[in-house]
């Protein structure tokens, strides 16, 4: 029954017609073995153009404590398949361990370098090789990736956040916003009435991540 059971889940997931998140505790280890051999061949055969289906196995092969081969592809050569190994990484158990993410702050791709910040561990200690690239990033990145890469650096990226959040431009009002520590809230606080809809949500949704919706004038 369980041969057959993995036999559908493969036919499924070739055929373009599974949706991963449904799966729970039925899939034993030797059917995870199975499924990391199929992710691999799977990117061989799609590289270029590769299914949401295939990379929606990349979080549920880490959280089944199978990521080698997911940190294998970090490598991979489409960029999609990059950002999706990083972000599945990020509930890998060997988080403590930078490497995969100090590959994608040095990809040439932007999305890449954003899917790697955005997944970085907050218990990676923020120092050498890894500080640099967040510098780099902090200095010559888009608007999201600084204010991400800011964030990890703590108290050193605090100027950075104040200057995106306050800044006259959506975008970088909106990633500034979105990234603030508790010390900036009142930040957030001042873009509550700003004239674009999009930083008025930010600054919002900022208070409330925080806790500090005790701040916002209701009337």
């Amino acid at each position: 029954m369980r041969r057959e059971y993995l036999r559908a889940l493969v036919t499924g997931l070739k055929e373009r017609r599974l949706d991963l998140r449904h799966l729970g505790d039925e899939i034993g280890p030797s059917e995870v073995a199975e499924l990391a051999t199929l992710w691999t061949q799977l990117l061989g055969d799609e590289s270029n153009h590769p299914e949401p289906a295939v990379l929606e196995l990349a979080p549920l092969l880490v959280r089944r404590g199978m990521e080698e081969p997911v940190r294998k592809s970090v490598g991979h050569s489409n960029p999609k398949v990059r950002a999706a190994c990083l972000e599945a990484l990020s509930e890998s158990k060997q988080r403590s361990d930078p490497t995969p993410w100090l590959a994608g702050l040095s990809d040439p791709q932007p999305e890449v370098r954003l899917a790697a910040l955005r997944a970085l561990p907050p218990e990676c200690a923020v120092e050498g090789p890894l500080q640099e690239r967040l510098q780099v990033c902090v200095e010559s990145g888009t608007p999201a990736a600084r204010a991400e890469a800011a964030r990890h650096l703590g108290a050193a990226g605090q100027p950075v956040l104040e200057e995106l959040a306050l800044s006259s431009d959506v975008a970088a009002a909106v990633a500034g916003l979105s990234c603030l520590s508790a010390a900036l809230a009142t930040l957030a606080v001042q873009r509550i009435a700003d004239r674009e809809p999009a930083v008025r949500a930010a600054a919002l949704e900022c208070l409330t991540r925080l806790g500090a919706v005790d701040r916002i004038e209701l009337e």
